[in-house]
């Protein structure tokens, strides 16, 4: 609240605490995935998608895109940016409030 007030008054009020500032990393892959659906949307298939970020996607084989893990990143993309384009984009700006639907969290390997 002292933050909107002091921009309400025309203060300059410096960055957003930590907690609501999303890392680089997540900004990242939430700009990846808008672009991957995006991308999907225009008519593109998850081998195109793929390709974008390593080229050298277009010259694997069927049976071993299958099991590659460029096919399953771009999979993942495309579910966070399908529950992003849902209405799950309002987790974003409740973030610290409210938990983030499952694919736009990166679980630990």
């Amino acid at each position: 609240m002292r933050r909107f007030l002091e921009r309400l008054y025309g203060r300059t009020v410096g960055p957003l605490p930590n907690t609501f500032r999303p890392t680089r990393y997540r900004i990242r892959r939430l700009a990846h995935a808008l672009q991957a659906l995006t991308a999907k949307r225009a008519g593109a298939s998850a081998r195109d998608i793929a390709a974008l970020a390593d080229t050298g996607v277009r010259t694997v084989s069927g049976s071993i895109w299958k099991d590659a893990h460029q096919r399953a990143r771009v999979e993942r993309l495309l579910t966070l940016a399908e529950h992003l384009a849902g209405g799950e984009y309002l987790a974003l700006l409740q973030h610290g409030h409210r938990r983030l639907p499952d694919s736009a969290v990166v679980s630990p390997r």
